[in-house]
């Protein structure tokens, strides 16, 4: 590393010969379009000047203005990642809706189920309720309903003590 920092050293200070020659050189012209070309290559050589201290700073002190070299490194492995791609892969057990088939019979005796037993739960709870029944998870829930998970945890468990309590069994 040592050879590489002091070979960009020697750049630079090659670069910076170059700009002063080019700058005694634009004082002895008097086309203004050469003077105006000789401005653009001097600017970039600046630019170039600055880079290469750049480059040897963030060399010798291995940080990117405040940023270390291995903690920059850590973002650039980051993958982004789709809602819809996460939203799929969030419950291991979720089911696609092809891999299933649907008994109708046992639908209708679900929903006859559920309507039996949201009676005896209010608004919220009831719809706590048919969101679980209906195979979202907490965190599903608690996103469609605004409200934190926790929140949904304990409704869901007054829903199951009220259930219990009007003598349903909860397998």
């Amino acid at each position: 590393m040592k050879e590489l920092i002091n070979e960009y050293i020697a750049t630079r200070k090659h670069t910076k010969k170059m700009y002063k020659a080019l700058l005694e050189l634009k004082d002895e012209m008097i086309d203004e379009e050469e003077i105006a070309k000789v401005n653009e290559d001097l600017a970039t050589i600046r630019k170039m000047i600055s880079s290469l201290s750049y480059s040897i700073e963030v060399m010798a002190s291995g940080r990117f203005r405040g940023r270390s070299i291995n903690r920059r490194a850590a973002y650039e492995r980051d993958i982004p990642v789709s809602n819809e791609v996460l939203t799929m892969n969030s419950d291991k057990l979720q089911q696609m809706p092809y891999e299933h088939e649907v008994n109708e019979d046992e639908e209708e005796v679900k929903e006859l189920l559920a309507k039996e037993i949201s009676k005896v739960l209010d608004a919220k709870e009831r719809e706590v309720f048919n969101l679980a029944a209906n195979e979202f998870s907490h965190r599903q829930i608690a996103e469609i309903m605004s409200i934190p998970k926790s929140t949904v945890q304990s409704i869901l468990k007054r829903c199951k003590s009220k259930i219990i309590a009007e003598g349903w069994v909860i397998v």
